[in-house]
């Protein structure tokens, strides 16, 4: 293997024994060392080239790159692990898992699986500064203290406070200092099955109960971010896929379908949003517009009449109903006749409930959100409003034949109860 070379330390500087740019600055140092080219007949030729080049997210600073020693996960070892446990996933939509999933984990590498950053969860290893051989993994907090002593009330397990946690040597003479990484955030967020419950030093019953999760939702970015290491450590802990069924969904886009950015200046605040049209609005727009793993354009305009054409025609609807089974005193009771009692047009809304009930509950079952809420939406606006409504009306007020009546006002009733059950998980707030 050839040796790693890297002249350059953390400020971007060349290491003072570098000849003739020793402590300079690596850009600073491009003059000198194109002179000595020229000077050594060795130069072809020296120009300036625009190109894209990386920059800090945070502070827009120009990045160097550099080769450092870092920790990994042998995560190439269990390829196969990994490719078994993502076929147990019931992915929405499968090609996510089967391509875009899978080719990532066929084509897994290691996981570098440290960072160097000020703050964060620490590596727990410690390194003996007399021998490098070494090394100490510790895997609790109790563990900790059996090596370093008490670690107080006060105790910050993340660094750089725990830095200062040292303990003789068991091998020799030297001391154990802790390895200064720390561990990469997508850990941190792939371990939260385990976490939320502090297993395995507590919870051990609840955390079984609930492994693996029924169902995990985010965006497509999170292939190589959190549903991988998710995966990865559920595998590494040979506990399978740690979720059953993954929803994908794309970005939100702004209404002319470019996507949204600060510097572009579209962007939209969900608050905003929230307070113009309301949560439920929101959400039932997004949710039947198009399927979630698919771009969504955001428009106020289709949000407002998606709005309108559900909501209004439901809350008329209700109001309809709550007007006059007020003025006719009606509560639902015994007294009510059962539903093979009723008129046909009664008999046939029920049935259409049945069926929506069944349809609805089976796409809900299957992960297909847009097509469930699309089948209670029209059910709502053509069956129960254009319908059933419109050629009962006068059975409301018509106390002439009361059992008639009550028919109209229980079937109603039982309508739209079955509608606010099946939009709960959509629209919780209507």
């Amino acid at each position: 293997d050839l040796p790693m070379l890297n002249p350059i330390d953390s400020r971007g500087c060349f290491d003072p024994e570098v000849v003739l740019v020793g402590g300079q600055f690596v850009k600073d140092a491009d003059t000198v060392l194109v002179e000595e080219l020229r000077d050594r007949e060795l130069l072809f030729e020296a120009s300036t080239i625009v190109h894209s080049y990386p920059h800090c997210w945070r502070c827009s600073s120009p990045l160097l790159y550099v080769a450092i020693d870092s920790w990994f996960a042998a995560t190439s070892k269990l390829k196969d692990e990994l490719l078994a446990n993502n076929d147990q996933i019931r992915w929405h939509p499968p090609e996510v898992g089967e391509k875009r999933f899978g080719e990532w984990l066929r084509g897994n590498i290691d996981w570098a699986l440290s960072r160097d950053r000020y703050w964060g969860t620490p590596l727990p290893v410690w390194i003996c500064d007399s021998d490098p051989s070494c090394v100490t993994w510790i895997g609790s907090l109790e563990e900790l203290e059996e090596k370093a002593g008490p670690l107080g009330e006060d105790f910050d397990p993340h660094r750089p406070f725990i830095d200062s946690i040292k303990w003789d040597c068991e091998e020799c003479s030297g001391t154990m200092h802790r390895s200064p990484e720390v561990i990469d955030v997508w850990f941190d967020s792939g371990a939260m099955p385990y976490a939320q419950w502090h297993y395995p030093f507590n919870h051990v019953d609840e955390f079984e109960d609930h492994f693996p999760a029924d169902f995990i939702c985010e965006g497509l970015d999170q292939t190589r971010g959190w549903f991988y290491s998710m995966l990865a450590i559920s595998t590494m802990l040979g506990r399978g896929p740690s979720f059953k069924n993954c929803l994908v969904n794309d970005l939100v886009l702004d209404a002319q379908g470019q996507k949204m950015s600060k510097s572009k200046g579209n962007t939209v605040n969900p608050w905003d949003a929230v307070d113009d049209h309301g949560a439920d609005a929101v959400r039932w727009y997004f949710i039947t517009s198009s399927n979630p793993w698919l771009p969504k354009r955001y428009d106020p305009e289709s949000v407002r009449e998606a709005a309108r054409k559900f909501f209004d025609t439901l809350f008329n609807t209700y109001r309809f109903f709550s007007l006059y089974a007020s003025v006719e005193s009606w509560v639902p009771s015994d007294k009510d006749p059962k539903p093979e009692d009723r008129p046909l047009l009664d008999r046939w809304l029920l049935a259409k409930v049945d069926s929506v009930v069944g349809e609805v509950s089976d796409e809900l079952n299957s992960y297909q959100l847009t097509k469930a809420y699309r089948i209670l939406g029209d059910f709502v606006v053509e069956d129960l409003s254009n319908w059933y409504v419109r050629r009962s009306r006068s059975r409301f007020w018509n106390s002439d034949d009361a059992e008639d009546q009550r028919a109209a006002f229980r079937t109603l009733y039982d309508a739209l109860r079955s509608v606010s059950l099946l939009a709960a998980p959509c629209v919780p707030f209507a």
